[in-house]
Formats: structure tokens, sequence, C-alpha cells
């Protein structure tokens, strides 16, 4: 009864940060469109995109805010990447393509290509966009609005991710559910909690006196969650920082199948928590009992164990917790209802894929795109 007692509360506070998130992250589409404004560079690293890239360079080049840039590093690719990226260029003198260098010791990829992106642009308003997304016409003027707006340094937000296969539909969403969720942002923006400070490296944009100052991407050079670095830096300095929520203005496409969802997640997630085994091993032991305990109490009960009627009423509000839970995440965000029946088996996936991730980053046996990652 006690255990499930614990349960209900923990629940019961991860409703209130869903709920306070609710408010206080705010739509990126509801912020002013302004016509003009400062120069921004979009800046856009790929590596084996030949699935992705069109869609993304195209929807940048079709934005209704015309004063900006964009810069495409081929970085090293092996597929068809860079005769797209020249196919494209012939047409459309806007697009400037530049080849990666080889990848420098010290250097994780995506922060090695991020760092030469910044070095070739030009813009006060810096955006790095990662190939898999695909941006609304209007996508542009309402960062520069909100960033004006909200006078940010850093910038990010969370687009609405396109989930294909079953492992997308287990995998993706608890990427943004970790922030929605768990994460309070009305303290982290009130406070400047480094700690607290989060970002997604889908879509970043800084203004360029800030990402110099922080010491940008050559700052987290072997980080391999390098969003959720930059955004500690920049808290640290004491930057402003805002993350909002683009599902209406950005969508993204991170996973092409279940097998390419649990590699992304393998290679991020142990990081995340930085290596730290015991309360990474916790963290998901503890998420197994919150979400099944309940369920595992009514199943007990409708085959005949008897409990008193404290421990039968914790149950149904831990499940009835748990259900609200994930609805009103899935209903935010925009991905499908019926994956609210399925939160215990996301919860069984996501926790045996975290178990690789920990396992094969200790063994230093991670790869991500032909590349060996190491810390």
């Amino acid at each position: 009864m006690n255990n499930l007692l614990g349960i209900v509360v923990f629940l019961s506070v991860l409703l209130v940060i869903e709920l306070s998130n609710y408010i206080v992250l705010r739509r990126m589409d509801r912020y002013s469109k302004p016509e003009t404004g400062p120069l921004v560079s979009v800046l856009i690293p790929a590596r084996n995109e030949e699935m992705n890239i069109e869609r993304c360079v195209t929807s940048i080049l079709s934005q209704d805010y015309a004063n900006f840039e964009l810069i495409v590093l081929d970085d090293n690719s092996s597929d068809r990447t860079s005769q797209l990226l020249s196919s494209i260029a012939r047409k459309e003198p806007r697009l400037k393509i530049i080849r990666g260098e080889p990848l420098s010791g010290g250097w994780l990829g995506k922060n090695w290509a991020c760092h030469q992106l910044s070095q070739a642009a030009t813009g006060p308003i810096l955006l790095f966009v990662d190939a898999d997304t695909h941006l609304k016409p209007a996508a542009l003027r309402s960062t520069v609005g909100a960033m004006q707006e909200t006078k940010a340094d850093l910038l990010s937000a969370l687009p609405a991710e396109e989930i294909v296969t079953w492992g997308e539909k287990f995998i993706v969403p608890i990427m943004h559910w970790s922030i929605f969720c768990i994460m309070p942002l009305a303290l982290a923006f009130a406070f400047r909690i480094p700690a607290l400070a989060i970002s997604n490296g889908q879509f970043m944009c800084f203004k360029r006196t800030a990402y110099d100052k922080f010491g940008g991407h050559a700052a987290v050079r072997k980080m391999v969650v390098e969003d959720k670095a930059i955004s500690r830096l920049i808290s640290q300095g004491g930057f402003k920082w805002r993350l909002l929520d683009g599902t209406r203005t950005l969508s993204c496409r991170m996973y092409r199948s279940s097998r390419e969802a649990s590699e992304g997640l393998i290679k991020n997630l142990f990081p995340f928590f930085g290596y730290n085994v015991p309360f990474f091993v916790f963290v998901w032991i503890w998420l197994i009992v919150v979400f099944w305990q309940p369920i595992v109490t009514l199943i007990m009960l409708a085959i005949g164990f008897v409990f008193v009627e404290s421990t039968i009423l914790y149950a149904w509000l831990g499940l009835g917790l748990a259900l609200l839970l994930w609805g009103i995440f899935y209903k935010r965000f925009r991905f499908p209802l019926y994956l609210i029946f399925l939160y215990p088996v996301t919860q069984l996936v996501i926790s045996s894929v975290a178990m690789l991730s920990m396992v094969r980053n200790i063994k230093r046996t991670t790869t991500w795109k032909g590349r060996v990652l190491t810390r």
C-alpha cells in the first residue's frame, strides 16, 4: 500500500509539472511575425541525408522571410546527399554548399560540422536546423518575432514528430515527454537554473554574440548530447534561453524505422544522464514500477487476490493519473491518441532500450552514421 501511495504522489507531482508546462510552453506560431529583420544564417549539417535533405532545404527556400542565407555542410556523405544538394543549387543560388573537413581529433561529428557552419555564417542570428526537419513558410518570421519578444539569446523549439513504424511510435515520443512531464519550465525560466536548462538540437537559434561568448560548438566538441550541454553553458553564462512548442510550425521525421529509432535513443539516453550508472538504473526501474504496479495490482484483484480498500483505491488512482498524464501529453504534441492506452508497453520498450544504451556506452560500442562515438 505504501508503495502505491508513493506512486500516486509521484504521478500527482508529474501532473502538476505537466499542467504548468502546458501553460508556460508557448506555441511558436503565436508570436508576432515581422516582415523584415536581421539576417538569419540558416545552417544545416548533413551526413548521409538523402532521404531528408531535399524536403528540408526546399522548405527553407520557401520561407516568406527574405533576409536569410542558407548554408548546408555536406559532412563527407557516402550516399546521394551531395548530388541532391548540387542539383538544388544549380536552380537556387541562395543555397551555399560547403564540403566538410575530415573529422578532427577530439570532436564528435555533428559538433564539428556545426562549428564549421558557424565559421561560414555571416548573420547576427544563427539558426541550426537538423536535415530531417521541415519548416512551414512562416517559420523564420515566427523565429525572429519570438527572439525579439522574448529577448532570448538561445531559442529552441519542439517540432511535431512524424512517427510511422511501431518502433517510432513507442520510442520517439519519450524525448518530448521527458521535457513536458518532468522539467518544470516555469522554474527554469524564472530562476535560470543551469541544471534545468534544456533545448532541442533539431532547431536551435542563437544570437551570434552569445554563441561566440560561451564558445559555441567548440565548447561542447566531445559531447554526445550537445544541445543539453549548450543549454547549461548558456544558463551558466547568464544568457537567456527559451523553449517553445513548434508543433504547428515545424515537423520532423527523425527516424525511418524501428531500428533507427532504437539506435538513436541508445546513442543519446545514457549520455543524457551523465553516464551515472546508479542513478540511471534507479530511474528506469522506478518508472517501470510507477507505470506497471497499479495495473498488476488490479489484474491480481480481478483474478481473486484480496486487497484492503485503500490499496485498491491507490491502484485505481495510479492508473487514472497515468492515463491522464500520457493523454494530455499525446494530445498537446499531436501524437495518435490510441497510444494513450499503450503507455505500459511504451515504458517497457523505452526501459529495454535504456539498458542497451547503458551497456553499449560503457563498452564504447555505440555508433552513429558510420562513426564510433566515444566519451
